[in-house]
């Protein structure tokens, strides 16, 4: 993670604007667009106070898995190139990842909101991958999942999938519009 992806993730989590986070942490806007464009790298300590600020806090994991934050600046930025494909894989992944950690480890990386990747079906996809793979172990759902988005039209992610993928779609995904078989949840 870059300390870009990381400010965007501490600012919308608490859906502040720059102009808030900036008056809260004494910075000048510009700043904080700065490095929220990439233009401007801070170091560890002022990316922390900027972060606090923010009402956040860095944390180091246990594990080097895909946190569904991660997974979602990875989908918004191949939204962004028109990239089906890319998006479609960073959704996998962090299904994978998830299904392949620990329990506390699991919950961990679900818990920062994810940033809006531009697609409501991509933000309902994330969500559902989130929902599911903790109800798998009776974990607990962090505050944002309940929250996000719902497709009011089904969305068939693999659009040959049909009844069959309807049946065996996961219930926590078939609640959010995404309509993809469980045998699908998985990278080949």
């Amino acid at each position: 993670m870059t300390a870009k992806s990381l400010l965007i993730q501490a600012r919308s989590t608490r859906r502040l604007t720059q102009a808030a986070l900036a008056a809260a942490a004494r910075v000048p806007q510009p700043s904080v667009a700065r490095v929220e464009r990439g233009r401007r790298d801070l170091n560890v300590a002022t990316l922390d106070r900027l972060v606090h600020a923010a009402g956040c806090q860095l944390a180091i994991l246990p594990s080097t898995r895909t946190t569904a934050a991660a997974a979602a600046v990875a989908v918004r930025h191949a939204v962004e190139d028109h990239n089906d494909e890319a998006a479609y894989r960073s959704v996998i992944q962090l299904a994978d990842d998830l299904a392949a950690e620990d329990s506390a480890e699991r919950v961990a990386l679900c818990v920062t909101p994810p940033v809006a990747t531009g697609d409501d079906r991509y933000d309902a996809f994330i969500a559902g991958i989130v929902e599911h793979r903790l109800s798998e172990g009776d974990l607990p759902l962090p505050k944002w999942v309940p929250t996000a988005p719902r497709l009011s039209t089904p969305w068939f992610v693999d659009e040959w999938g049909g009844d069959d993928a309807l049946s065996a779609t996961p219930r926590a995904l078939r609640d959010r519009g995404v309509i993809i078989g469980d045998y699908e949840l998985v990278s080949t």
